[in-house]
């Protein structure tokens, strides 16, 4: 029996109250600045504020009775508030309160279209077992995409990685008081980290279909946040990897967490083999290109210092 039998209640205003909470934080962030140890110890505890409010902000809007014209009013008004807040901040400049508000407008706006993108494309999701199938191929598709060195998404990020940035969720630092002498410094956003959009609808995705399918969503939501944390982690190990492909967790915690719910026939369980087969072989490809890439005279070696990871 699934820990899922009933949505829980009030899952749209939870969801409006988290993206508030969230906004208002991204704000303080952008504008407070503290001593270097303090200001140290509170980015600890925003990243993880960071990463885990809006999978949960996901969760519980994921619970919503999800219809194609509900799901792509939250597109669209996403996509406007985000697009207009990467201009709006554009024209504000880099630094200053008004880039910092409108930079949280962007962002939010993001959560929001990811939501109803994920829950546009739940509801093509037909049966529980397309599950299985679906989570393995993003995961090596995404391996692919991160590390293959002539995708789009490998080129947009070593490229031109102000671009990814705009339309990535982004993890700020507390910013450092300026050493004594030196004016202040004024308020802006730092970023220590950026999160794909395609992770985030995913995880929408991936949590509507549960609601719907009356599988083990508290259950992922409770293994999910500590190991995206763990995982942004990793980006930062002195190992010269600044960029992991996340579907690749995502994925596995919905299918481990959820693997007793599947119930597949013989041709199911063969065609889930053959996906995983592709999968494999994309994921192993990439990597493979990676390793064996060396960039032209043209082409410097990306730094992972230039962007967050």
């Amino acid at each position: 029996m699934s820990d899922n039998e009933t949505r829980p209640a009030n899952g749209p205003a939870w969801f409006g109250v988290i993206a508030a909470c969230l906004f208002v934080l991204r704000v303080l962030v952008g504008v407070i600045a503290a001593p270097p140890a303090v200001a140290i110890g509170l980015t600890v505890v925003t990243t993880i504020l960071f990463v885990m409010l809006p999978v949960v902000a996901l969760f519980r809007a994921s619970a919503w009775e999800w219809s194609g014209k509900l799901a792509a009013a939250f597109l669209i008004v996403g996509v406007a508030l985000h697009v207009g807040g990467v201009l709006g901040a554009g024209q504000a400049g880099d630094r200053g309160l008004a880039s910092v508000v409108l930079s949280a407008v962007a962002q939010t706006g993001l959560l929001i279209w990811c939501m109803g993108l994920g829950a546009l494309v739940s509801l093509l999701i037909k049966e529980k077992n397309l599950l299985l199938p679906v989570a393995i191929f993003l995961a090596g598709f995404d391996i692919f995409l991160v590390f293959y060195p002539a995708t789009p998404t490998a080129r947009i990020v070593e490229n031109n990685p102000a671009f990814f940035q705009k339309i990535a969720m982004s993890v700020p630092q507390v910013r450092q008081e300026a050493p004594p002498g030196e004016a202040p410094k004024t308020a802006g956003i730092e970023p220590l980290a950026h999160v794909g959009p395609a992770d985030l609808f995913c995880i929408a995705t991936f949590f509507a279909c549960l609601f719907r399918f009356k599988m083990r969503v508290r259950e992922t939501v409770r293994w999910l946040v500590p190991v995206l944390i763990i995982y942004l982690i990793l980006a930062f190990l002195p190992i010269g990897i600044g960029m992991l492909p996340a579907l690749v967790p995502i994925g596995l915690t919905v299918l481990l967490v959820n693997l007793r719910e599947f119930q597949m026939s013989r041709e199911e369980r063969q065609a889930t083999w053959g996906v995983g087969v592709i999968a494999l072989a994309l994921a192993a490809f990439g990597i493979y290109a990676r390793i064996t890439h060396e960039p032209t005279e043209a082409q410097s070696e990306p730094s992972i210092s230039d962007s967050a990871p």
